[in-house]
């Protein structure tokens, strides 16, 4: 059965730190993130689209509010989520390091909720920098 594979990507800032590595990336650091939503249909809706790019960055706006410049923490970092609170920064806790597997993670979760009906997540991948990914692939739902 063939299906259709639509793809759109976004750029946002954010901090964080790796609390458990053991490199530089123990370090508070930023990146400028690219993200990628690939959504899939084996059919095309009444306007012949799998779903219109206008509609997926409407669905994706919120998350990316979210993670726009914000610092992305371990939850049992509590020195740092001191830091953050005393300071009156903009965070998200993370169970585990922030890395860019559960970045990845915790986009689809958030995005999967609002999905249409006869739209489904193929993957979301994220971009640290231009030389390095990851991508979350979506099992098909039987």
């Amino acid at each position: 059965m063939a299906k259709y594979i639509l793809r759109k990507r976004f750029k946002f800032p954010i901090g964080h730190r790796l609390s458990k590595h053991e490199g530089l990336c123990k370090n508070i650091h930023g990146h400028n993130i690219v993200c990628e939503i690939a959504l899939w249909s084996n059919q095309l809706n009444y306007n012949d689209m799998v779903i219109d790019f206008g509609d997926v960055k409407k669905m994706m706006n919120p998350v990316l509010e979210m993670l726009d410049h914000c610092f992305l923490v371990n939850s049992d970092d509590y020195a740092e989520i001191d830091h953050l609170q005393k300071n009156n920064r903009k965070y998200i806790l993370f169970k585990g390091d922030p890395t860019a597997e559960l970045l990845s993670e915790y986009i689809y979760e958030f995005v999967d909720l609002n999905l249409p009906s006869g739209v489904n997540i193929h993957s979301i991948r994220v971009w640290e920098n231009e030389n390095a990914d990851i991508e979350y692939i979506v099992e098909e739902k039987t």
